[in-house]
């Protein structure tokens, strides 16, 4: 569960692998607590919810409470060949910094070539 701020399209350039949706998120107050990670996990109730314990049958609800942001690639991507980009860098970035972030990434990699369908960000100025 979240709660959703706005969803964005973002049309990078010419080659439509870098387009991209962000999907931007408000924080939560918590129901109950949160952990280290920014979420709590419940388990939905007839009467609401309650806070998961391990020995109850059912599957927890996971309640993200941090604001963030999740973003959407074409699956066959440059950017989902790099290793490296998944460590939520995103998340970590406001819309206009990702975005400059991106035109620099598309820019780099519009120069070189496919390295056996891997990339690294790791050359990059």
């Amino acid at each position: 569960m979240t709660k959703p701020k706005r969803l964005l399209f973002e049309s990078i350039g010419k080659d439509t692998q870098w387009n991209y949706f962000r999907l931007e998120f408000d924080s939560l107050i918590p129901i109950f607590r949160v952990n280290l990670e920014g979420r709590e996990q419940l388990i939905e109730t007839e009467v609401g919810y309650e806070e998961y314990r391990e020995d109850e049958s059912g599957n927890p609800v996971i309640r993200y409470i941090d604001d963030g942001a999740i973003v959407i690639f074409q699956k066959t991507s440059i950017y989902n060949r790099i290793s490296e980009t998944y460590d939520g860098r995103h998340s970590k970035m406001n819309t206009e910094e990702f975005k400059t972030y991106i035109e620099e990434l598309e820019q780099h990699f519009s120069k070189i070539h496919d390295n056996g369908g891997r990339y690294s960000i790791k050359k990059l100025p």
